[in-house]
């Protein structure tokens, strides 16, 4: 199934949401090259494009610009969240807010759920580190 069916499904049972969880950090991933403060801030932090996936990103306007929060995988299973305010053409960072590393629960067979997100984005980043 592709992401809009999925996305149009009102009751997901778990493989469904699963697949869409994993289609959105996949298609989150692949937009990289759009998000053009990315790789700035990458570098501030030790990491560049090839050495993790972007899992997550949203937007939110913001007084001082455009408020992006995330989270970024590094290639050593690291998980990072983030929260950079750029300005409103989103060409350029004005402040890096936070840089966290986190531990998010990772699980294969979490009761309700299946796979946590955590999971699915480590096995993504097994995909990209393949190709």
């Amino acid at each position: 199934m592709n992401i809009e069916d999925l996305r149009q499904i009102r009751n997901k049972n778990v493989a469904q949401q699963n697949e869409l969880t994993y289609l959105e950090m996949k298609e989150c991933a692949a937009s990289f090259g759009k998000v053009l403060w990315l790789p700035e801030v990458l570098a501030t932090y030790g990491h560049s494009k090839d050495s993790g996936i972007l899992i997550s990103l949203r937007d939110v306007p913001d007084q001082g610009g455009t408020l992006w929060i995330g989270s970024w995988l590094a290639i050593n299973k690291t998980f990072h969240a983030f929260e950079v305010l750029t300005n409103r053409e989103s060409t350029k960072t004005i402040e890096v807010d936070s840089w966290l590393e986190v531990e998010p629960e990772i699980s294969g067979h979490k009761k309700g759920i299946g796979k946590t997100p955590a999971y699915i984005a480590l096995e993504l980043l097994l995909e990209y580190r393949k190709s």
